[in-house]
């Protein structure tokens, strides 16, 4: 077989492996992907793998987002990836994956591989609108849409995001614009003209909706967060259909003790998580 770069040119080419999503992701700054062809220039694999830490002073590590599953496919896509561990000077390479021959395939190219509940909720709508207090709970004016603030304030705040290091799921979250996240559904929350709380739904798929950053500031932000929750899952039951998914990330204390709160019956899925140092 022979490999190929993937990159935002040729991506769409890989789209049946990887998924739209992922080929749409090759145009962000932080992606990275490796490809694999037959002798008659069909695409047989496919590996997409994100950077992280790039711009700090920490090291640079790699999360793979997606790695085709056949055992031999993926041996194969792993030596070309570890040709690339040099050129971006890669420490750490972390992957989360359900797919147990792939975990066997991590072990045999050095991986430590641990079985575990995955930090990410996936809750179907029927679900979201079992939210206790949903159809309830009163919203207050200053809880609004995307769609509401202007760029400014949606760049602002993105900034203060950052700078706080709550990037959330989102390494490139200050290069993407504003119109990148579903501005009906995706909620913020402004005090006096200034956003500071935000819930951020990017779109994954025709079912499929992924909350990649919920976070918010300030004296109010204990109470903002279940707010901006309310509000964009009220806009979601409206807006999306019954098998739609929504993936919550619990990626800090915040997010995991209120997602316990809204949701105490769910549980993540049980993957296999490795890590490499490189």
């Amino acid at each position: 077989m022979n490999s190929v770069e993937i990159t935002e040119e040729n991506a769409r080419d890989f789209e049946s492996l990887m998924g739209e999503s992922l080929c749409e992701d090759m145009k962000r700054e932080f992606f990275r992907g490796k490809g694999l062809l037959d002798d008659d220039e069909t695409p047989v694999g496919a590996m997409v793998y994100e950077l992280k830490n790039s711009e700090s002073e920490r090291d640079t590590e790699s999360e793979i987002r997606f790695i085709s599953p056949d055992p031999d496919t993926a041996m194969e896509l792993f030596d070309e990836y570890d040709f690339a561990l040099s050129d971006e000077d890669i420490k750490l390479t972390r992957i989360e994956t359900e797919e147990e021959d792939l975990a066997e395939v991590l072990e045999d190219v050095g991986f430590s591989v641990e079985k575990t509940e995955s930090q990410k909720l996936s809750l179907g709508m029927d679900r979201i609108g079992a939210i206790p207090g949903i159809n309830k709970m009163r919203i207050p004016n200053y809880i609004v849409s995307l769609d509401v603030i202007s760029v400014t304030q949606y760049r602002t705040m993105i900034k203060t995001c950052y700078f706080k290091g709550h990037g959330g799921a989102l390494e490139d979250l200050p290069y993407l614009p504003k119109e990148q996240f579903e501005g009906d559904v995706s909620a913020c929350s402004v005090a006096d003209g200034k956003v500071d709380g935000m819930l951020l739904v990017k779109k994954l798929g025709d079912d499929l909706l992924q909350v990649v950053l919920f976070s918010a500031f300030g004296p109010e932000y204990k109470k903002n967060l279940p707010l901006m929750m309310i509000y964009s899952a009220r806009k979601a039951l409206e807006l999306y259909p019954p098998d739609t998914k929504v993936i919550i990330g619990r990626r800090n204390e915040s997010v995991a003790a209120l997602t316990a709160k809204l949701f105490p019956d769910c549980r993540g899925k049980e993957v296999y998580v490795g890590k490499r140092e490189e």
